[in-house]
Order: C-alpha cells, then sequence, then structure tokens
C-alpha cells in the first residue's frame, strides 16, 4: 500500500479538518482560532484528507461532531509538526529494538496514526499550545460544503501530495 500525505494547501498554510459539537465550534469560530474550551493539555489531532472526514463524521451528521472545521495551519508550523512526528507502527529500519521504538514514541510530540493510508497527526504538549497560538492562522465551518458533495455533487476540495524530505517520509511511513 502507497502511503502519501496528500492536503490542500499554498505557499503559506495547509488546510487541515476537525469535527466539533455545535457549542465548541461556535465557541471556536467566535474566538477565530483554537482556545477557551478548547483545553492546550489534551491531544489535538489532525487530519488533511477530506474524504476520510467525509467518511469518518458522516459529512457532519453525527450528533457529538455535527460541525467540521477547517483549520488552516501555516505552513512553518505544519513542517515543524512533520519534523517533529513519528509514526506509531513499529519500523524496524528506523529502530534496532522495539524498545527503543516503544521509548521514542512515548515521548515524541506528535505521532502519526495510519487509517489505511490517511495520515493523522496526534499533537501532544507543548506543541499544541504553539499550534494553537502560533500556527493556526484561520478557522471556517465547511460542514455544508462537505454535505454539498454529498447531497449536490459539488467537487469536493484539490489535495495533491505535500512535500516533505526524504528523513522525514522514513519516520511516517510515507512512499516517496
Amino acid at each position: 500500500m502507497a502511503r502519501r500525505l496528500n492536503a490542500s494547501f499554498d505557499d503559506t498554510t495547509v488546510v487541515t479538518y476537525q469535527a466539533f459539537g455545535e457549542a465548541m465550534a461556535a465557541e471556536l469560530l467566535e474566538r477565530g482560532g483554537l482556545g477557551g474550551s478548547w483545553r492546550y493539555d489534551r491531544h489535538t489531532r489532525l487530519t488533511m484528507d477530506w474524504a476520510f472526514i467525509a467518511d469518518r463524521y458522516a459529512f457532519g451528521d453525527r450528533l457529538a461532531r455535527s460541525r467540521i472545521l477547517a483549520i488552516e495551519v501555516s505552513r512553518r508550523g505544519f513542517d515543524a509538526i512533520l519534523t517533529a512526528a513519528l509514526t506509531m507502527e513499529w519500523n524496524e529500519g528506523l529502530y534496532k529494538t522495539r524498545a527503543g521504538w516503544r521509548l521514542a514514541t512515548r515521548f515524541a510530540p506528535v505521532l502519526v496514526e495510519w487509517s489505511t493510508d490517511t495520515p493523522r497527526l496526534v499533537v501532544h504538549g507543548p506543541l499544541v499550545r504553539q499550534l494553537a497560538t502560533e500556527w493556526v492562522t484561520g478557522l471556517r465551518d465547511v460542514t455544508d460544503a462537505f454535505r454539498a458533495v454529498r447531497d449536490d455533487g459539488v467537487v469536493p476540495p484539490t489535495e495533491r501530495r505535500y512535500p516533505i524530505g526524504d528523513d522525514v517520509s522514513a519516520r511516517l511511513g510515507i512512499s516517496t
């Protein structure tokens, strides 16, 4: 299986997605960013794959996750997250022992969860605050856009291979 990191991005930002309940989404949109009831002392999952979010959260039809937000992250921040990330899967080419791998992933600030060929970036610790306060450049409610794709045949956003170096690709289990 060829794993790739695809995303919607331009020269300055990368679009990631998260689904929230009604109240949290409203609060975040009013704030114009992450914070408030959205806590810094927890982990957060960033997903770049539109189709994965549409499927996982039923196009925003799940009661507890009824609003899908596009979270725009600066390219500088997104690249820092990728540089800090390790895959959650054992890779004997990168670690001599499973114990070494477990130790590395235990303290990694970012872990990559793979759902088939779709990565989700699980951000932990101090990087959560940095993501929220420095790297998020905007939030948009895209729930209606997701539903328009399902209901009206609107074309989803274009995603393309995100450029990353060979060392990051190897650590994340991404095909080059």
